[in-house]
């Protein structure tokens, strides 16, 4: 009780706060309560607060796609040191998990004052819009949280491991428990279940979440859950109703060698809302360390890309340090590596079908989607990949989809501990500091944080193993 009184009360503030084109509007103060569907659409519509800060980036602090100079790292504060060092007492950022259970509440207000209202005729489409936003939020949020502050999903152990505290009331009276892992990622798909079956498949603006988009993070949740047959099913759904791609051949693009960062004109080319993104949000809090200036990015990962690939042109260039075959990072849609994208595209949809397809035994539909997309990446000397049977085609999936998804928010965290179930794929990540080899093997306790001390001292939950 102690703690929901805290937390809840801390974060109705932070959340209200967020949204201060509705509070303007709300001079009287016995009107600061939202009360119409307007007022609920107003404060899902505050985008630091939905679409930017609750987007944790531990995972990606944490994954192997970059790695810091030494003179870099010691200036770094010792908590990132140790996350990025895998430190196995580091705890997890409080304002950050106090952020993520703010955009939770905001959402939670939003379906409270819907639940209230009784739409006429002629706000059907808005009432549902507003109703399936705030429960794709609270899904978004709470898996952003699972995948950082819990285990990875296995069928055999998802009913004893812990996930993480759901909140899905304002009731500041509401104990805080941690369910099972099984409960939780079941919260996530209902939510996401019902989110799907309200929105529309387009809006006006792509900070919004859609159907398709629902849809997509439907798969992506299913696909960490190894259920491949909901994944893949997701994933179709969803292209069926939105499968553009950009066409990286339409795009001028500097060369390989190319200091300019970022690329000029780029805007013109490909904005950050582009017709690619179900929905849009971005990762801006710690994520500086990977800029250009800070981050080089992994030899191994730059090398795997062909000559022919334009992503090789497009996601990265030659840092003017002085140093041979170092590269940074632009960043994709927003080219920014301080700020990566943290949305649901549609690359990814097609990677998740692809995959999924290959997992089914379907080597030719695996294969169909993956040359539908790498059509689009790579330059017109490209001719479609083959693949004798479904396992070659998996293993060339995954391969592309490192490359494709590279420093999308949280992505290659989210694929390391999904693969490293399957001893085919598991592998051990390492980071070089000051001569120090620290190592990240797979299935490690390492991979959920610890929960922070605040948050256990209040609630009283149990931490995380180690």
């Amino acid at each position: 009780m102690k703690y929901s009184i805290y937390v809840f009360s801390v974060l109705f503030l932070l959340s209200l706060m967020s949204c201060k084109k509705f509070l303007d509007e709300q001079s009287d103060k016995s009107r600061t309560i939202p009360t119409t569907i307007q007022d609920a659409q107003a404060i899902l519509d505050g985008n630091s607060n939905m679409n930017i800060y609750p987007n944790i980036d531990d995972g990606s602090l944490m994954s192997d796609e970059y790695f810091i100079l030494d003179t870099y790292f010691d200036r770094l504060k010792p908590n990132i040191m140790a996350e990025m060092t895998w430190d196995p007492n580091v705890l997890g950022d409080d304002n950050t998990w106090k952020s993520c259970y703010a955009a939770i509440v905001t959402a939670n207000v939003a379906l409270e004052t819907l639940n209230k209202i009784s739409p006429k005729a002629n706000e059907i489409d808005a009432y549902n819009l507003a109703k399936g936003g705030a429960f794709f939020f609270r899904a978004y949020v709470h898996y952003q949280l699972a995948l950082v502050y819990s285990l990875p999903y296995q069928t055999s152990t998802a009913n004893q491991e812990l996930g993480i505290p759901y909140k899905a009331t304002s009731d500041i009276n509401e104990p805080t428990i941690r369910p099972t892992l099984k409960d939780t990622y079941q919260k996530i798909i209902d939510d996401l279940k019902e989110a799907a079956s309200l929105l529309p498949i387009s809006a006006n603006f792509q900070t919004r979440p859609i159907k398709p988009a629902a849809l997509g993070m439907l798969a992506r949740v299913y696909l960490s859950m190894n259920d491949y047959q909901n994944a893949y099913d997701f994933a179709d759904s969803a292209l069926r109703m939105n499968n553009t791609l950009l066409d990286f051949n339409q795009i001028s693009l500097p060369s390989p060698s190319s200091t300019a960062n970022p690329i000029p004109d780029f805007a013109a080319s490909i904005t950050q809302y582009n017709p690619e993104v179900l929905f849009w949000a971005k990762c801006s809090s710690r994520a500086a360390y990977f800029s250009s200036t800070n981050g080089i990015c992994d030899t191994v990962l730059y090398a795997s890309y062909a000559a022919n690939d334009l992503r090789k042109f497009l996601y990265f260039f030659k840092r003017n340090d002085g140093k041979p075959n170092t590269y940074g990072f632009r960043g994709g849609y927003l080219q920014s590596a301080a700020q990566p994208f943290a949305g649901v595209a549609t690359d990814e949809i097609y990677l998740i079908r692809a995959e999924c397809a290959a997992r089914l035994g379907h080597a030719t539909d695996a294969m169909n989607d993956l040359n539908t997309l790498l059509r689009k990446r790579y330059n017109n000397t490209f001719t479609d990949l083959t693949a004798a049977d479904a396992s070659t085609a998996l293993s060339l999936i995954l391969h592309e989809r490192r490359k494709e998804l590279a420093q999308r928010h949280n992505m290659r965290w989210y694929d390391l501990r999904r693969l490293n179930l399957d001893p085919n794929y598991a592998e051990t990540i390492s980071r070089m500091q000051h001569g120090i080899l620290y190592t990240l093997p797979p299935n490690d306790l390492r991979y959920a944080l610890l929960i922070p001390v605040s948050v256990i001292q209040y609630s009283g939950i149990e931490q995380n193993k180690r």
